[in-house]
């Protein structure tokens, strides 16, 4: 078929002798052509130092060390896509930000930027000292003699229920060398992970507990079951405990158990 299209404009030969030498009908013929003429482009490609403006770049900066503020740095791909998202607004093309671009991007600003492979932050929150814990346990040795009621000694803590695929990867991170918080980024989770919040006093007893959970809104038939009067739902994007949870936690939980546990002794001032 190319070889008719070829003989078509070198040689002015007419559609139908073409057609009739290749023997396939006209219809054909312009089916096919209709087909190559609307194939999809490649991403244009451009010398990667005239790529973006000297204004873009340090956006792109800014929007480094924000993802670092977050505890959830960007990587060489994410901001390769960046860039090109910026240079796409700003020509309305699309260009491919190579390796090549990335690398000299690095080198232009070394004294602001660097790259470095580290450990997610869930993993990172699980390195304790020693130090720590021994600091931990003398607290609570220091309170023992304060307690006179021992529901009002409490241990809360969070399990999860679900996949981490990211589990003891590492990943190379893109930081800036300004922000004074470590190089760190988020692992993914699957859909269906589930923290359990619970906590038990040095009674043998146990708060209401609290289930977080990646969905925004339990099914009707959800109050029907045992489980509304076992705890609470709440919701967040990954299903782990954030600020909005523990808020909550303490003020719908914690603080009516407190409360409801002095007047049942009658000493609104015992310690926690």
């Amino acid at each position: 078929m190319r070889e008719a299209i070829l003989w078509e404009f070198l040689f002015f030969i007419s559609k139908r002798r073409i057609c009739r030498e290749e023997r396939i009908s006209t219809k054909t013929y312009y089916k096919i052509k209709k087909s190559q003429d609307t194939l999809p482009k490649k991403l244009e490609k451009q010398p990667p130092h005239s790529s973006l403006t000297k204004s873009e770049e340090n956006l792109l900066i800014e929007e480094i060390g924000k993802a670092q503020l977050n505890c959830n740095c960007l990587s060489g791909k994410d901001v390769r896509e960046l860039a090109q998202k910026m240079y796409s607004e700003r020509t309305l093309l699309d260009r491919d930000f190579s390796r090549g671009w990335y690398h000299l991007f690095l080198e232009r600003h070394a004294e602001e930027l660097g790259k470095i492979k580290c450990d997610s932050v869930d993993e990172n929150r699980g390195s304790i000292s020693l130090a720590e814990v021994n600091e931990y346990i003398k607290a609570v040795n220091n309170a023992l003699p304060l307690i006179t009621d021992l529901r009002l000694l409490l241990n809360m803590d969070e399990s999860g229920f679900g996949r981490r695929p990211d589990y003891k990867q590492r990943r190379t991170c893109v930081y800036r060398k300004s922000v004074n918080i470590p190089p760190l980024w988020r692992a993914a989770t699957d859909n269906y992970h589930v923290s359990w919040v619970c906590c038990v006093t040095a009674a043998a007893t146990h708060l209401r507990h609290l289930f977080i959970t990646t969905r925004k809104r339990m099914d009707p038939e959800f109050k029907n079951t045992f489980l509304s009067n076992f705890g609470d739902f709440e919701w967040a994007l990954k299903g782990y405990m954030v600020e909005s949870n523990i808020i909550y936690w303490v003020r719908e939980i914690l603080l009516p158990y407190v409360i409801q546990t002095r007047m049942d002794i009658n000493n609104e001032n015992h310690p926690v």
